[in-house]
């Protein structure tokens, strides 16, 4: 192979990681504009990983197998997994069912990640194994989100994933956070030197044309002629090299023209599908061979081991483009008839053949559609119902069509496609199931709590969907409403309310939804039966209605029966690899679990929860998550890095209007505040999580904050500023945690010395006793309140349990005070012992915690989504920080109390 021009660093970044197997891998995405060199960057690192004796797996997409749902991972994986011995059975049952080779059930996409996962780690050989995708932005919607699923988790596999994407394209691999290796023009003298070797004979002033007209581009630079004419310079580069392309092939004859064109539009590269194509259109055997032949010889096509590919896809796109729509279309019509055998990709060139409104065609591609949104693969859904809705033959099924269309777009986070998708529908036009369909759209488009109007609507359309019988319809349309209104801090109506109520009448008093419809609605009258209704549950056979309960947001409570529900429907979660659901429960379990003073608990939420948010696109669970994060930092004297999170957390939420999260915004930081005794800013923010127009305002969070308030309020003198605030609203629901606010702010606001003392004695034995945090923190207050009364005994006593209770919660702040006051009644106390696990990262805590439990590292890989040697790599690191040397010291290294019971 030629040397490379003008490309040395990208050569040495790309081999780096080569380089670096089977000791570490990773994935590479390799993006430029096309022509500029990809393909050949791309063939550098296979040769280097051939030579170091890697196994190479090499793919390049095309553009018209983007429709198939896991074509492309079947070509990946299908070498790997051709032994029945290859894979464990669940792996195997799970991509067998994804690629159509098994019945049952469509696996979720995350659950054919992980599969995808364990079958490159498995069969990696011992010098590394590098998977190679050429055009990757052409690959089906779910195997490039599954291949970024699988990239972002192979660091410590000995796995290269290397990506090359066009400039210009939107790729599930961009958002993945992989390492990105920008490819650009080549600068002037590199152009030249690549010129001067391979253009020997274009002399100087063809050169500077060349070179002048290619922008830089290296294929521009080898195919683009030194003549041309003026109007020449208006074309893009992408026109000139199309151009050039199909300059070469000028004069073919039509059988060479037309199975070229077929070989353009296929979405395979294979051999076969040309030749039954040319049988499809009446070419005689010699005609189609001649025709191969000739195609051959033009030097754009190259065959060989059955396969028909081009030089360039550039080359594609100018064969393609250059085609009458008559012909393509009859091209489509052969290739259909040809892959009669692969019903899938024939009904794509049948669609494609299609002139005018066809209903079987629209039918079939309905069934398709469906198919591709139980696979998870919503970007091929919303380009099947797209299509399906275009070929529709009456106004009915055009726009259920449509409709669906919208529904999957807005799914893929494409609202301008979900708007143009509804464009000319009218509820009006719809039934009344359809119009509530239409609504739901509507809301995720345009939150209904902008606009009073469309709120009515949708409320009123929810009625009519529950008149026809569609109970669950509208139970999605009042939860999602509900959801709006809450999240924006809004009041619930009267016709919401009414809704609701009509919804409870016609479920059973046994099913589960009926209270989360009602607290949904009326939280005020519900709170307390929801929790209740809870911890009733059977934690070992939840069913969907059930799980609705638990994930109720008022469930935010320092209850250990419901922490450990929860953890059980997590587990469930993730050994079906529901990765949605477990990013929607997280921010209310990671809540639950700060309560509790649960922290290797509660950061393994936060980290699992705020990572699957960002890799599923889900910005409002993940600012819910962070703030998380945030508290914990501010409780456990990490100030700085409790400000950055609450930053981000606060700018998330501010974009996606979660006013929910930022009344814990403005908890966080008052904490944080508090923590470091500065009392004026504690003040400032927490007051505003409590100001009806202050953004941060919520009418059942923000009662979380009145505890911090009264006592940032106690030290300033300001207690009187705040009385009034503790006035309950009979609209609003009072929740567990609002209840030990006003125990904790109890002292804080009583004026007499024994009013004082009796709030102290009767938060500590009442509601505050469960919460940890809470509960060690007035003991420091009552401690230090009694040493200013001067019974020091009494404080000396209750300093060194708050001191005690602080060391064991981590909570350093409020553990040096205790401290200080001890010191300042002449008693020294000895330096905290760190918990063994807080030099663990959330992940490795996570690891350790499941390996003490005597899992293994294949069972700890399914459960947190990383490969078996990942977590064999995190076990290796784990150890000496813990001071340990195996497994089995794991248990008694993190609980080390509990071992010694």
């Amino acid at each position: 192979m030629q040397q490379l021009v003008g490309r040395q660093v990208e050569i040495a970044r790309m081999l780096a990681g080569v380089d670096a197997l089977p000791h570490r891998g990773g994935g590479l995405v390799i993006r430029g504009e096309a022509g500029i060199g990809k393909s050949a960057l791309l063939s550098v690192a296979i040769q280097r990983a051939m030579a170091r004796g890697s196994r190479v797996l090499h793919l390049a997409a095309t553009e018209s197998e983007a429709a198939l749902p896991y074509a492309a991972l079947q070509q990946i994986l299908r070498p790997l997994i051709r032994r029945p011995d290859s894979m464990r059975a669940r792996p195997r049952g799970v991509l067998d069912r994804a690629f159509g080779d098994a019945i049952g059930a469509t696996p979720d996409l995350f659950a054919v990640g992980i599969a995808a996962l364990e079958v490159l780690s498995d069969l990696a050989p011992g010098s590394g194994l590098i998977l190679v995708v050429d055009d990757a932005q052409w690959m089906d919607e779910s195997t490039a989100r599954v291949l970024a699923f699988v990239s972002r988790r192979l660091t410590l596999d000995p796995v290269l994933s290397i990506f090359a994407v066009r400039c210009g394209h939107v790729s599930p691999l961009l958002k993945a956070g992989l390492e990105t290796i920008d490819v650009n023009a080549l600068t002037v003298d590199d152009a030249i030197e690549l010129l001067r070797t391979r253009r020997p004979s274009l002399e100087a002033q063809g050169q500077v044309r060349v070179l002048r007209r290619s922008g830089g581009n290296p294929l521009g630079l080898l195919e683009l002629s030194a003549d041309f004419s003026e109007g020449d310079e208006e074309e893009s580069l992408g026109e000139r090299l199309c151009s050039a392309f199909l300059a070469r092939v000028h004069g073919v004859s039509d059988p060479t023209a037309t199975l070229m064109l077929v070989g353009a539009l296929n979405d395979d590269d294979a051999v076969l599908d040309i030749q039954g194509s040319g049988v499809a259109l009446g070419f005689t055997p010699d005609e189609i061979r001649m025709a191969l032949g000739e195609a051959e010889g033009t030097g754009v096509v190259q065959l060989g081991a059955g396969r028909f590919t081009f030089l360039h896809p550039l080359v594609r796109a100018a064969i393609i483009s250059s085609a009458p729509g008559e012909q393509r279309r009859r091209a489509h019509s052969a290739l259909a008839q040809a892959l009669e055998h692969d019903p899938d990709r024939a009904l794509w060139h049948r669609a494609a053949s299609l002139l005018g409104a066809d209903e079987d065609v629209a039918s079939a591609l309905e069934d398709a559609a469906l198919r591709a949104t139980r696979q998870g693969d919503v970007a091929v859904s919303m380009r099947t119902w797209r299509t399906a809705a275009r070929l529709s033959v009456d106004a009915a099924g055009r726009q259920r069509r449509a409709l669906r269309w919208a529904e999957a777009a807005l799914e893929a986070g494409q609202r301008d496609t979900a708007s143009d998708a509804l464009a000319g529908l009218d509820a009006d036009d719809l039934d009344d199931v359809e119009a509530g369909r239409l609504s739901l759209v509507e809301l995720g488009l345009e939150p209904c709590t902008a606009h009073p109007r469309a709120l009515g609507r949708t409320v009123n359309q929810a009625r009519r969907v529950l008149a026809r019988g569609e109970t669950d319809l509208a139970i999605e349309l009042v939860l999602a409403v509900g959801e709006e209104i809450s999240a924006a801090g809004g009041s619930f109506p009267e016709e919401f309310v009414l809704l609701g109520r009509s919804i409870a009448a016609v479920l059973p008093a046994s099913d589960p939804r009926r209270l989360v419809v009602l607290a949904m609605s009326e939280p005020a009258q519900h709170a307390d039966l929801i929790a209740e209704a809870v911890l009733r549950l059977d934690a070992s056979a939840m069913d969907a209605a059930a799980e609705m309960l638990v994930r109720v947001r008022l469930n935010v409570d320092a209850d250990p029966v419901l922490a450990a529900m929860q953890r059980r429907l997590l587990d469930s979660y993730r050994a079906h690899g529901r990765l949605r659901s477990i990013a929607s429960l997280q921010p209310i379990h990671a809540w639950v679990e700060i309560c509790l003073a649960n922290w290797p608990e509660a950061l393994q939420a936060v980290e699992e929860g705020t990572r699957l948010a960002d890799e599923l696109g889900l910005p409002r669970w993940g600012t819910g998550t962070v703030i998380g994060e945030g508290f914990i930092a501010a409780l456990r004297g990490e100030h700085d890095r409790a400000e950055m999170l609450i930053h981000e957390s606060e700018k998330g939420a501010l974009a996606v209007g979660a006013h929910n999260v930022l009344t814990g915004v403005q908890l966080a930081r008052g904490v944080n505040h508090l923590a470091q005794g500065r009392y004026d800013e504690a003040f400032v923010a927490l007051r505003r999580a409590l100001d009806q127009h202050d953004p941060s305002y919520h009418p059942v969070q923000s009662g979380w904050s009145l505890g911090d308030l009264a006592e940032s309020a106690a030290h300033l003198g300001r207690i009187d500023e705040v009385r009034s605030l503790f006035q309950r609203d009979a609209r609003v629901a009072v929740t567990p945690w609002r209840r030990v606010a006003e125990a904790y702010a109890a002292p804080f606001l009583a004026t007499e010395t024994a009013e004082v003392e009796e709030a102290y004695v009767e938060a500590l034995r009442g509601a505050v006793a469960a919460w940890p945090t809470y509960r060690a923190r007035l003991l420091l207050g009552y401690g230090s309140w009694l040493r200013r009364q001067r019974r020091n005994q009494e404080a000396r006593d209750l300093l060194r349990t708050a001191r005690d209770a602080a060391d064991a919660l981590s909570l350093r702040p409020w553990s040096e005070r205790a401290r200080s006051d001890l010191r300042a009644l002449g008693t020294d106390s000895q330096a905290r012992i760190p918990g063994a696990w807080e030099p663990l990262s959330s992940q490795e805590l996570q690891v350790a915690e499941l390996a003490a439990r005597g899992l293994s590292n294949r069972e700890i890989g399914e459960r947190m989504f990383l490969s078996h040697r990942t977590v064999g790599s995190h076990l290796y690191r784990i150890y000496p920080k813990l001071g340990i040397t195996n497994r089995a010291q794991l248990s008694s290294a993190l609980h080390p109390r509990t071992a010694e019971e």
